[in-house]
């Protein structure tokens, strides 16, 4: 892993920085405190998250006063290049334990960008693909509260060193076993009682299970005797129920005899009900219609009679009733008309007279003086009302004649119409008479009819009388009944037969399971007889063989990780301290720091100061060594940072550094020292300044 460039937002002393790292050997200068642990610090939350055991809690990184913060990584791995951002933010808390304090927690803007192609992630999902992008255990780390692989690979702050140099040497060892993965042999040991109970529980188990088998060989043969009894039962039902099922067919065919029968019979019987009331309705219909026949025939006779009370007709008018009314009315309008005439001609006759008797005009008064003239109107006027007057007379007699030929007319044809009405109703009668003797006649021929069929059916069965018939299919009706009843009982019997068979083959199969089941027991039994004694076997060897084995694995890795780290510790001590009188091992028992001096072992706290800078470097040295060879697959082996490594240096010893970092060939390394004689042997130098309680970040 190469760091490529960091941008930093409100985390610890860094408000607002962004930096680009180059691919050399790098120096944080700047005095203590000024903030290069916070550079250092923020890389870590942004591959990894907060780490409370780590010292890189929220509380510890989110500047005071600002509600977030984050930190955004750029790192090249291969030919791949990553950027990860984590995000802070500051909020109340919630529960009534934590209502109203703050808490800083990573918020919810995390993304990692793989070769250009962005992806949100959660928190803990963030830390999984980083996990798997550095090569480190995601099992072992996606929820642990520190990652030592990183701290004594890549980035061990001064204080850890010393912590893990001077610490007691139990609380030490623990630490190193962690690292090197030589705690899972002690967890397997501690887990060998959990293991030998779980082994005892499925002994324990396994006894209950054979203890609920019991003894399967000796039911065995109870079982195939109960078996060949069953059989024997079943072939003496089947021959019962064949016998059965026999004498229930002819049942059966009786019974649906006698049901054959009394349909039969009912059929007739309905056949002759429907007669007898055909012929009770067919003789209430010839007395309906004898009465009618009776009336008619009166009624013949009464029509007769009127038709001889008839006047005789005597001679045919010689005008119709028609033409009479026609002349009657022409002469009443020629008498209207010689009427109207006559009162005209009056009117001027009157005129003509006053005007002749005064000599004047009534209109205007003048004097007449064509006397001769008026008297010849005067003349001609009276001969005219004469006429009419003539006419008149002549009109009116002719009227009196017409007259009584018209009634004499009206009397001849009242006399046809009466004659041809009654003699019309004569023949209505007579017909009438004529269909009612025939609905009698086919009446009566109808009851004949049936009354036949009736003793026909009688006669079918050799009875000639109806109530004997109808008692008939009540016998038919009891005979019925008693054979449905022997079906019935019958049927019963089959089916209680049938469900002791049914029984009985139920009572087969659940002993031939029960069988089979005792034979499957058997083979069980022997399988958990054997399977116990296995897990008995395991058990023994669990508590007696596999602690010594665990302890052999233990010892044997302890002392091969103890002899390298031992190679690595006194090489990187001979290139730091050439003092000849000063020899330094390693304790494989609990990898203690051995210190000689004049071949005698001497406390190392009587060192110098250099001398125990160089002795703690050694050691930083050695475990990054040892732990890279340990885990070969991991991507962080190109970058390390050593935090104040000269620190209490001599100038000779700070020379000595150069032959160090040649050893070590990293591609990237970052060096923080508050001093400036490591100059010469970097690339880069990143002065770190701070004021305001702000750190300032300067390349030079």
């Amino acid at each position: 892993m190469l760091i490529k460039s960091i941008t930093i937002e409100n985390i610890r002393s860094i408000k607002s920085m962004h930096q680009d790292f180059p691919q050399s050997m790098m120096l944080f200068f700047g005095d203590i405190g000024s903030g290069k642990s916070s550079v250092l610090k923020a890389i870590e939350f942004a591959l990894f998250g907060i780490l409370d055991a780590g010292d890189l809690g929220g509380e510890s990184l989110l500047r005071r006063g600002e509600k977030k913060g984050f930190v955004e990584l750029t790192f090249a791995i291969d030919d791949h290049e990553y950027t990860v951002r984590r995000d802070l933010e500051r909020s109340k808390g919630k529960g009534k334990a934590a209502k109203g304090a703050e808490t800083v927690n990573q918020g919810k803007g995390g993304f990692l960008i793989v070769d250009g192609v962005k992806t949100p992630y959660s928190a803990k999902e963030l830390r999984v693909q980083v996990l798997k992008i550095l090569g480190y255990s995601v099992p072992r780390y996606q929820n642990a509260k520190m990652i030592p692989l990183y701290r004594f690979t890549v980035y061990t702050p001064q204080e850890q060193v010393k912590e893990i140099l001077w610490e007691p040497a139990d609380k030490r060892f623990e630490v190193l076993k962690e690292v090197f993965e030589i705690v899972k042999y002690e967890t397997a040991l501690t887990n060998v009682k959990a293991a030998d109970d779980g082994l005892r529980a499925r002994v324990d188990a396994v006894d209950r299970q054979l203890a609920g088998i019991g003894d399967p060989e000796t039911q065995i043969p109870e079982k195939q005797a109960a078996i060949q009894a069953q059989y024997e039962v079943l072939a003496d039902l089947h021959g019962k129920l064949a016998g059965l099922r026999q004498r229930k067919d002819e049942l059966v065919a009786l019974r649906d005899a006698a049901q054959a029968d009394l349909a039969d019979h009912g059929a007739q019987s309905n056949t002759i009900t429907a007669k007898e009331s055909a012929i009770a309705v067919a003789r209430d219909k010839i007395k309906t219609n004898q009465k009618k026949l009776a009336d008619v025939t009166a009624a013949v006779e009464k029509t007769m009679q009127d038709i001889q009370a008839l006047p005789a007709l005597g001679e045919e008018s010689d005008i119709t009733e028609a033409d009479a009314d026609r002349q009657i009315e022409a002469l009443q309008d020629k008498r209207v008309a010689a009427s109207k005439a006559v009162a005209t001609v009056e009117s001027k006759i009157a005129s003509i007279s006053t005007l002749l008797e005064t000599g004047r005009c009534s209109l205007c008064g003048q004097e007449i003086h064509e006397k001769d003239r008026f008297d010849a109107e005067l003349a001609d006027a009276q001969q005219t009302l004469s006429d009419n007057q003539a006419t008149i007379d002549q009109v009116t007699q002719e009227l009196d004649t017409l007259t009584k030929a018209r009634i004499a007319a009206r009397a001849y044809t009242d006399v046809v119409k009466n004659r041809a009405t009654l003699e019309a109703l004569l023949t209505e009668k007579q017909n009438s008479r004529g269909v009612i003797e025939n609905v009698i006649t086919d009446l009566e021929a109808q009851v004949e009819a049936d009354q036949c069929e009736i003793a026909a059916i009688l006669e079918q069965f050799n009875i000639t009388d109806v109530d004997a018939f109808k008692a008939r299919g009540e016998e038919l009706q009891r005979a019925l009944t008693a054979r449905k009843s022997d079906v019935t009982e019958i049927e019963a019997d089959v089916t209680r037969l049938d469900r002791e068979e049914s029984a009985g083959q139920q009572a087969v199969t659940q002993l031939i399971a029960d069988l089979a089941t005792l034979e499957s027991n058997v083979k069980l039994k022997a399988e958990l007889e054997g399977k116990i004694g296995y897990i008995k076997d395991v058990r023994v060897w669990l508590n007696n063989s596999f602690p010594n084995l665990v302890r052999n694995i233990e010892r044997e890795l302890l002392a091969s990780t103890a002899q390298r780290f031992n190679d690595h510790f006194r090489e990187w001590f001979k290139l730091l301290v050439e003092e000849e009188t000063i020899d330094v091992e390693i304790d494989p028992a609990d990898f203690q720091p051995v210190v000689k001096v004049n071949g005698y072992e001497s406390p190392a706290q009587d060192l110098s100061g250099g001398e125990k800078s160089a002795l703690a470097l050694a050691y930083r040295l050695a475990l990054d060594k040892v732990i890279v060879e340990k885990y070969p697959d991991v991507k962080t082996r190109a970058l390390i940072i050593l935090d104040e490594p000269t620190d209490g240096f001599s100038s000779e010893q700070t020379n000595r550094m150069q032959a160090v970092f040649q050893r070590l060939g990293m591609a990237q390394m970052i060096i923080i020292s508050h001093e400036r004689t490591l100059d010469s042997f970097v690339s880069d130098i990143f002065t770190f300044t701070k004021k305001n309680h702000e750190t300032m970040v300067k390349k030079e």
